[in-house]
């Protein structure tokens, strides 16, 4: 389907009703979320990582210590698996584990540095990724996508009151 046509598709997709395009969307994102991710596996893979354990290195790539509550927030991830992939990269040295000052009962989860030189190493192969997809799908486009989709989250976790993970 040419590229014009996704925004007309959608004003003038009237065949069916809205509930059954509606019904469509989850299918819809969870394909683009693994074609996208088609492209990064293999270099996480390459790395000896899963993508959850590359979101854990670069959220905490920040600078700052994160709590686990914060880090399984910002990478979307439960708690109970980020457990087991704080473990994992702790002892592969990636990352430290430490108490919190403030709340003995609280980690503090930080980026080591062979945590932070796997990122720099990995880095360059995900900007080619980048480029590759930018060419493919056009760097307004992509804009307009990732904005939609935020305004979407956000929306959504706003109208839903949804609890953190």
């Amino acid at each position: 389907m040419p590229k014009a046509d996704a925004l007309d598709r959608t004003r003038t997709d009237t065949a069916r009703p809205p509930g059954n395009r509606m019904r469509r969307l989850p299918a819809n994102l969870q394909r683009s979320r693994d074609a996208l991710l088609a492209y990064f596996r293999p270099i996480f893979f390459r790395h000896g990582l899963t993508d959850p354990q590359w979101r854990v290195l670069r959220a905490l790539s920040s600078g700052d210590a994160l709590t686990a509550t914060e880090t399984a927030r910002r990478t979307f991830l439960l708690k109970s698996s980020l457990s087991r992939i704080v473990r994992d990269l702790s002892e592969r040295g990636l990352i430290t584990v430490g108490g919190s000052h403030a709340d003995g009962r609280q980690s503090l989860l930080s980026l080591a540095e062979p945590g932070r030189a796997l990122i720099t190493a990995i880095e360059p192969d995900l900007a080619k990724v980048f480029r590759k997809i930018e060419a493919v799908f056009g760097l307004e486009r992509l804009h307009l996508l990732s904005a939609l989709l935020e305004d979407f989250s956000a929306e959504l976790e706003e109208a839903l009151e949804l609890p953190d993970p």
